[in-house]
């Protein structure tokens, strides 16, 4: 068997030896490991903290700035190149190779910060201390990110960039869960301390499979080496630059800020609106957790396998296009203000599918877009602009519902879900042969 241009050969096969199977597998297994723990602080930050700090007596406005320990993943962008640049640790026979040397630095940061919050003192006193440290935990995490993204880009062939994504978003859902509604409960069972120390616990066990992974002994994937085959060669001249100065780089980003825009607004306006039809606090979470549940489930199995089958490009506009369908069932509900408990979790679990297959597909075509000499810098450019689409989302989706009603966000909602659809399907027309999987024959792009 013949591997397509472009495309690393399946492992084991090919006349491969048998163990490479085994060394994507355990580079599987490093990379989905690793995206679950960048899940904890964000489901920390976004979840947790803002109840512990309550709890603790905070003013509601200092519980408010919880919502800034987010920003280094809006801003990582700024630092990117950094990683496809330079080497951490080289000494002789330390040397771990580009990607693990960031990533074992800043997950072991990880591990201490969190040690460090574990045995902060309880008070409302101590509240912007404690936003301090929960900001620099998403500052590293954010930068391991960086080049975890660039590992996986580097070294899974086309192949396995579906269930690369698959791991991806299904780990980061996983690891909110666990840094968010799971912090909480054991914050009712042992108080402040118990919940980092468990999550540091979590985060160190997922430094195993990548120690064992021996990056500087595997050939990365042809198409990752395309542009620069050597590993000194490689990110030396990584750059923001870089990236904007690439065909259609504009349309790239268009397309990264809007197709997850409409969800994230959706997802948004929910909660509050759970909140003023009456439903208590306990249901509202619960809703939430079965949306995350089935965003991890779907991200993981009909995702990937979705991308693996039919390639990244026409999974994407199919699932983009049933997301928006789906989506529209929100407007009946809200019209005639359901309130069943099984239409609400009905609605939520379907949507949660369709948006799971959403992601998967369009980060593994991001991956794709991203091969080359600064492939963690323009993964992360990418992911920065669907970030930035949910930020601004928010504001104008919350003002709509304060001026128009829910019906009219809604509404909203799918307007924008509708010129997201369009706008992307008019760009898979111009962006294949310049984004680089068709050049190199491959199907999917």
């Amino acid at each position: 068997m013949t591997a397509r241009p472009g495309i690393a050969p399946l492992a084991g096969k090919a006349g491969l030896p048998a163990r490479t199977d085994s060394r994507q597998g355990l580079l599987l297994t490093a990379v989905g490991s690793l995206y679950v723990t960048q899940g904890i602080p964000v489901g920390f930050s976004m979840v947790a903290l803002p109840a512990i700090l309550r709890q603790a007596g905070a003013p509601l406005e200092v519980v408010g700035m919880a919502s800034m320990t987010m920003l280094p993943w809006l801003l990582k962008f700024l630092w990117a190149p950094l990683a496809d640049r330079y080497t951490l640790f080289s000494f002789g026979r330390l040397d771990l190779g580009r990607r693990r040397s960031w990533i074992l630095c800043f997950q072991s940061l990880m591990v201490v910060a969190l040690a460090v919050i574990a045995f902060l003192p309880s008070t409302a006193g101590a509240a912007v201390i404690f936003i301090g440290l929960v900001l620099l935990v998403n500052l590293i995490s954010a930068t391991q990110d960086i080049a975890t993204d660039g590992l996986a880009v580097d070294h899974l062939g086309d192949r396995l960039l579906g269930w690369a994504n698959s791991l991806q978003i299904g780990g980061f859902s996983l690891g909110m869960l666990l840094g968010g509604p799971l912090a909480l409960v054991l914050y009712d069972l042992g108080g402040q301390t118990l919940p980092p120390l468990v999550l540091a616990g979590v985060i160190a066990a997922a430094l195993l499979p990548v120690l064992a992974w021996p990056e500087n002994r595997v050939a990365k994937t042809p198409s990752a080496t395309d542009e620069g085959p050597t590993e000194e060669g490689r990110g030396a001249h990584a750059s923001l630059g870089g990236f904007l100065r690439r065909p259609h780089a504009l349309l790239m980003l268009s397309v990264a800020a809007l197709f997850y825009a409409p969800t994230m607004m959706q997802s948004i306006v929910l909660k509050p609106y759970f909140v003023d039809i009456g439903l208590p606090l306990a249901t509202v979470g619960f809703i939430s957790g079965i949306g995350m549940m089935v965003l991890t489930i779907s991200a993981s199995l009909a995702g990937g396998w979705l991308v693996t089958r039919y390639g990244s490009w026409p999974s994407a506009l199919v699932a983009l296009l049933v997301s928006w369908i789906l989506g529209l069932l929100w407007l009946p509900a809200v019209h005639f203000e359901v309130v069943s408990l099984e239409t609400l979790v009905a609605l939520t679990v379907v949507c949660g599918l369709a948006s799971g297959v959403v992601y998967v597909a369009f980060f593994a075509l991001f991956m794709r877009w991203a091969r080359g000499p600064q492939a963690g810098t323009d993964f992360t450019v990418l992911q920065c602009a669907e970030t930035f689409a949910g930020v601004i989302g928010g504001p104008i989706i919350g003002t709509a519902a304060s001026q128009f009603g829910y019906l009219g966000a809604f509404m909203l909602i799918s307007l924008v879900g509708l010129i997201a659809l369009l706008w992307i399907a008019r760009a898979r027309r111009r962006l294949p042969a310049t984004c680089n999987p068709a050049a190199h024959g491959d199907r999917s792009g």
